[in-house]
Order: structure tokens, then sequence, then C-alpha cells
């Protein structure tokens, strides 16, 4: 008993004592941090929103969070749960990675896998000088590989931006400084070939190099990553074609009504079967004309109305009604479809 009283004091006079507080203070505050978010985790797609895809190794595993709040609410911002390394394993799971949904916008690369060197034994990094030594993937093959990524990449439909490949700085383990601009020369030539565009991160990133790359290394600092997150957010914006969202969408059709591009509203707003059906009858100049003059203000009206509304969808995501606070005509709500990548109004 005396024994059993002895063990409860000195537990209870151990429980006091400072140290121990703190211990269980800085325990308290771990279990309420929050978990870190991890880049390569799948996200959920917010139906009215455009589909990005981000395809790169570590430089785009570093900024893809950064870039991802940057476009939170203007897009869904994807990658796939992996390294994309060379072109070597772009060709082996290019098909797993795009998947079978559609994509907006592909903004993607390879190279700095492409052009480190190998040791010998062709598995670990190499010293470029080191005897037996070679390239992951010599620049012929990559331009080889990179030309049948690219005819790949344009049967998606989707709108193409090549992101340049970042410098290799001095000290760099496994490659050499000037090999990230040859390689990148024979990209341009690729995408320039095919009427791709490039974001020149290579030359984003060269210009501010010490504030923003880790020393010796080819890898970013943190800070870092956001700024070429920053730079590549307004690229890839840019390139999103308002009508593969539905906000944007609705903003892009009550533009066109403002500025009075008649025919361009039918053309953008209008079903495609349905507008191939009505222009047998007539000609969309016509068309446009007539629309003008009795419907363009009262729809322009009920595209302003539901600015700040919240849809309804209907499962899938590909339909979704409005409800209108005054009607139009015979219409208490506006309904929109969207049609492969583009969003339409279907009453």
């Amino acid at each position: 008993m005396r024994m059993r009283f002895l063990v409860v004091a000195c537990l209870l006079a151990t429980s006091s004592l400072p140290g121990t507080a703190a211990v269980r203070q800085q325990a308290a505050k771990q279990k309420r941090r929050p978990a870190r978010q991890s880049p390569l985790k799948q996200i959920t797609d917010d139906p009215t929103l455009p589909r990005v895809l981000l395809i790169g190794d570590s430089i785009s595993i570093g900024y893809t969070l950064p870039l991802r709040e940057m476009l939170k609410g203007k897009a869904n911002v994807h990658r796939p749960n992996a390294n994309c390394g060379p072109t070597t394993r772009g060709l082996e799971q290019i098909d797993r990675w795009l998947g079978k949904t559609a994509w907006d916008v592909i903004h993607f690369n390879w190279g700095l896998h492409d052009l480190k060197y190998l040791s010998a034994d062709g598995k670990s990094l190499g010293n470029p000088k080191a005897k037996g030594s070679r390239q992951q993937v010599p620049i012929e093959q990559y331009e080889a590989n990179l030309r049948l990524l690219v005819k790949r990449l344009k049967t998606t439909g989707a709108t193409l931006i090549w992101r340049s490949t970042t410098p290799v700085p001095p000290g760099a383990n496994g490659r050499v400084v000037g090999d990230a601009v040859k390689y990148n020369t024979v990209a341009l030539r690729v995408m320039k070939d095919n009427g791709i565009a490039t974001d020149d991160m290579y030359a984003f990133a060269k210009s501010r190099l010490k504030q923003i790359q880790r020393p010796a290394n080819v890898h970013f600092t943190s800070e870092g990553s956001s700024e070429l997150a920053k730079h590549s957010s307004s690229i890839i914006f840019k390139a999103i074609d308002p009508r593969t969202g539905l906000r944007s969408g609705i903003a892009e059709f009550a533009r066109l009504l403002r500025e009075k591009q008649y025919a361009r509203v039918l053309q953008s707003m209008v079903l495609p079967k349905d507008l191939e059906r009505i222009l047998k009858t007539t000609t969309i100049e016509a068309l446009a004309e007539r629309f003008g003059m009795k419907k363009a203000g009262q729809f322009l009206g009920g595209l302003e109305s539901i600015a700040e509304v919240k849809p309804e969808l209907e499962p899938g995501g590909r339909m979704a009604s409005f409800a209108l606070s005054k009607p139009l005509g015979s219409k208490t709500k506006i309904i929109f479809e969207k049609v492969g990548r583009y969003w339409y109004i279907r009453n």
C-alpha cells in the first residue's frame, strides 16, 4: 500500500514539472497542426471549371501547390501522382497520365532527367567526366521522343503549352552547365514545327537564379517555386478558353452581348446541333440581326442576374440550371449544357 502511494506521489510530482508541461504543450500544438498537403495527391474536380494538367519532374512538383492556389476558382489543376522523369518514362506512361477525361490546357516539360548523366551501370547518377558515364537520353533521342509525345498530346484537343527546362547551376551533381540550353533549343524546334506556345521558364528563372534556386542544385527553394508558379499561372490562365468553364463562359457571353457581337454570341452560345438546324433556313447574319433587335438586351440582363447565383448541377456535372429572379418571357431558369469541352445554352 505504501509503495503504491509513493508511485502515485512521484507521478503527480513529475506531471507538475515545467519541462513536462512544455512537452505536453508542444505535443498538443503538433496534434493541432494541419497535415502537410502533397502535390501528388489527386484532387476532386469542380465540374464548372476548366481542367488543367501539369506534366513534369520535381521542378513542376515544387510549383504544383502554389500554382493550384493561384488558379483556385479559375481552374482545376491536376498532375500525375509521380515524377514524370525523362521522355522515356513519358512514352511509357503518357496514356495513363492523360486518362480518359478531356483536358482544356496541358502544361508540360521533359528535360532535366534526359540530360542528366548516369554511371557506367546505367542506374545511378554519374559524374559527367567519369569513364563510361552517359546522358540518360542523348539529345538526338530526346528530340525523337519529344516528337512522339507531342503527337500524342495533340490528339487530346487541349491547348498545349511547352515549359522550357530550367537552368543547371554550377556544381549540380550529374549535370553539365549549358546542357539545358542545348535541350531547350531542340525542344523549341519541335514546338515551332507543331505550333505549340512556349512558357520560357528557363529565361524567367535565369534572370533571378541566385534568389530562387538552391546552391549547386537544380531544385528551387519553396519561395522560388512560388515565383515559378506566379510566372506560369498567368500564362496558363490566358490560354484557357473561357467557354470551358461555366462561370467564365457566362462572363464571355455577357461581354460579347455588351459589345453587340451577336453573330459570335450565337456561334459560341447555341448548341452546335441546334445552330446547324436553324442555319438550314437562314444565314448567321440574318439570325444575328433578329436576335439583336428582339432578344439580346433581355438575354444580357438574364446573364447578369445569375452572375452570383449558385447553379443546380445534374449528376455528372455536365448540365447546370440557374433560377431567374425575373422570368425571361416564359423562361424561369437558364440551362447550360457542356458538350465536349465547351458550355452552351440549352434553352
